[in-house]
């Protein structure tokens, strides 16, 4: 409902049906904070930059990609629009996209041992929810019993990923003139490269580890 509540009472001027959104199960739960309104009230400034210019469509396109992703229940699915909507910023070349996907992802995580070995598992197991394959072929050197966690942990992670890239996208660059992403959003043909983190939001953004609760 969107309407408007003052001294007479409350307003109610439209009715919408609002997409559901879910969470990956063992997601810890988000706390609604003083910071995080902030940062959606600025946030909300930049959309209207991009509203009506083509030179914005594949920034647009991965946007629609990650709420598509936040709003599908199975973790497969879940994974699969998740990496595609990280493609959309990252942009691999024809034949390289594992390889530059993990050279690119590493930009937004932490600096562990085996941090390249999980971002190419999270775009092999991608890769099989695309051509329908059984998503454990890419988790099959783990115990059966464990595989259902791993493949949670991964979407955990993959989402993680995405929504870190997005956020600061849409936070850092806000309201400034320069739009610093404007140039390669623009061109089509290259990566967006401007939003390495510093080291304590890259732990924020990565909870990195090979097993859950690792």
């Amino acid at each position: 409902m969107l309407g408007r509540v003052d001294a007479d009472g409350s307003s109610i001027s439209q009715v919408v049906q609002l997409k559901d959104f879910y969470e990956t199960r063992g997601t810890p739960l988000a706390h609604v904070t003083t910071q995080r309104l902030d940062e959606a009230l600025a946030a909300k400034n930049t959309p209207s930059q991009m509203r009506g210019k083509p030179d914005f469509d594949r920034f647009k396109r991965g946007v629609r990609i990650l709420t598509e992703g936040l709003s599908e229940e199975p973790g497969s699915e879940r994974l699969h629009q998740f990496m595609r909507a990280f493609e959309a910023l990252a942009l691999p070349e024809t034949g390289k996209t594992r390889k530059q996907l993990i050279h690119r992802g590493k930009l937004l995580t932490t600096a562990a041992t085996g941090t390249g070995f999980v971002l190419g598992q999270l775009f092999d197991m991608r890769s099989d929810v695309e051509h329908v394959h059984d998503l454990s072929r890419s988790i099959h050197y783990v115990p059966l019993a464990h595989r259902e966690a791993i493949a949670l942990h991964r979407t955990r992670q993959a989402e993680a990923l995405v929504c870190f890239a997005y956020r600061s996208l849409l936070i850092r660059h806000c309201g400034q003139t320069s739009f610093p992403i404007r140039r390669s959003l623009r061109s089509g043909r290259r990566p967006i490269r401007p939003f390495a983190a510093d080291g304590a939001s890259r732990s924020i953004c990565w909870p990195f580890s090979s097993r859950p609760g690792g």
